[in-house]
């Protein structure tokens, strides 16, 4: 896949993503480090003052379009354009319960016992 980078087009005006989900500098073509498991960047929002946000909401800014209100971007796979989607805060805190209590079940085998 060829890497194309565009412009942030919000109050981050100096800094560019690749449709890789990599951010650089847009001035010194400098990339940024992630956080938090490359999921996060820390940007620059005036002197001296930085915002951290999540790549993925940045790639679907940038890519797709804007976020409405009450909804989050979900990455599925890899951080892509096209692995991107839009889940509503009550989808995400459903599947989060539901996952929480996948992983904090036990399974009882009766015949076993």
């Amino acid at each position: 896949m060829k890497e194309i980078w565009k412009r942030v087009d919000n109050e981050y005006v100096q800094y560019d993503i690749s449709n890789a989900g990599v951010v650089r500098n847009a001035v010194t073509g400098q990339r940024i480090a992630t956080k938090g498991g490359g999921q996060c960047v820390g940007l620059a929002v005036s002197r001296g003052k930085t915002r951290n946000i999540r790549v993925a909401r940045l790639l679907y800014e940038t890519f797709i379009g804007s976020v409405p209100d009450g909804f989050s971007v979900v990455c599925d796979g890899d951080i892509k354009p096209e692995n991107l989607r839009l889940e509503t805060h009550g989808e995400r805190a459903s599947m989060a319960g539901r996952a929480r209590a996948k992983q904090h079940s036990y399974y009882y085998d009766a015949e076993a016992n």
